[in-house]
């Protein structure tokens, strides 16, 4: 990895800087000397960044679920910098519920902001990105965007579309200078538990779930490690398609694979059996203790 005291410094433009990893990794970049264009709902949460970084540092108001206020605070950006190097999506929320729980109402508010608000922003700022030929988009996924648990279903699934919407991302902008970054920690101690909205439709059958979520899982990550981290995967040579942080994420991740492979492995001959025009009977196909 490059010596990040002699490189290039960067533009970044975080949302959700006023706590969690967004706080953090604004913190650490400036710490670097990086510029940051510091975004949340409200500035005045983050004004202590000025005091402290007025030369490097603009704070602005964004709202993810507001397009006019994404496009103000991008064209604000722009205006003082003259770029955008590296755009940092961190904005988004928890809902934690069973999915049987969780109301249409509480689901779309979770999908409004850590999706559609994620696309929004990055539509608003490729075009800065593809004129250069040059840009970094980190994505804060999770390690519940690659394996999801019960309880956090809803939560869990937008992180799945993060995902997807960013391996496709990827591939779309490889030949124009750009990159992508997917960020997938574990448990991390950020108040993500203690600001996480539990749904209000409560079902007895899931309350061992529900008891889990409010107290069985262990934050421990370092969030100021994970940002140092951060700041220089995104700084170095060749940032990685994903950055999972965390003995957790690890773990979770590899036992997800385990089972994938067992998978495919058992109903592998299913699976291939499905050309058209093969007249063999595929029932006994199915391994013998599942027919």
């Amino acid at each position: 990895m490059e010596n990040i005291d002699t490189e290039i410094k960067k533009v970044w433009m975080i949302t959700g800087t006023s706590s969690g990893f967004g706080r953090r990794t604004a913190e650490e970049a400036l710490e670097r000397g990086h510029y940051v264009i510091a975004t949340c709902r409200d500035p005045k949460d983050i004004e202590d960044l000025n005091e402290k970084y007025s030369d490097r540092v603009i704070t602005l108001p964004l709202d993810v679920t507001d397009p006019e206020s994404i496009k103000n605070a991008v064209e604000k950006g722009v205006e003082r910098h003259h770029r955008i190097d590296i755009l940092m999506n961190n904005a988004g929320y928890g809902v934690g519920g069973a999915i049987e729980e969780t109301s249409d109402e509480e689901a779309r508010k979770q999908f409004d902001v850590n999706v559609f608000g994620l696309l929004n922003v990055t539509q608003e700022v490729l075009p800065h990105m593809r004129e250069r030929n040059e840009g970094l988009i980190i994505n804060l996924s999770s390690m519940l965007g690659l394996t999801s648990i019960g309880g956090m279903g809803i939560y869990g699934s937008t992180k799945f579309a993060v995902e997807g919407i960013s391996e496709a991302l990827a591939d779309e902008v490889k030949n124009l200078g750009l990159k992508l970054m997917l960020v997938e920690p574990g448990a991390f101690d950020t108040g993500f538990a203690e600001s996480m909205m539990m749904v209000d439709k409560q079902i007895e059958d899931y309350k061992p779930i529900r008891e889990t979520l409010e107290g069985g899982i262990e934050f421990n990550g370092d969030p100021d490690r994970a940002a140092t981290a951060i700041v220089a995967a995104a700084t170095c040579d060749t940032p990685p398609a994903r950055l999972i942080l965390g003995e957790d994420a690890i773990a979770g991740v590899n036992e997800k694979l385990h089972y994938l492979h067992e998978n495919i492995d058992e109903w592998e001959q299913v699976s291939r059996a499905m050309a058209k025009g093969d007249d063999k009977d595929v029932r006994p196909l199915v391994p013998a203790d599942r027919s």
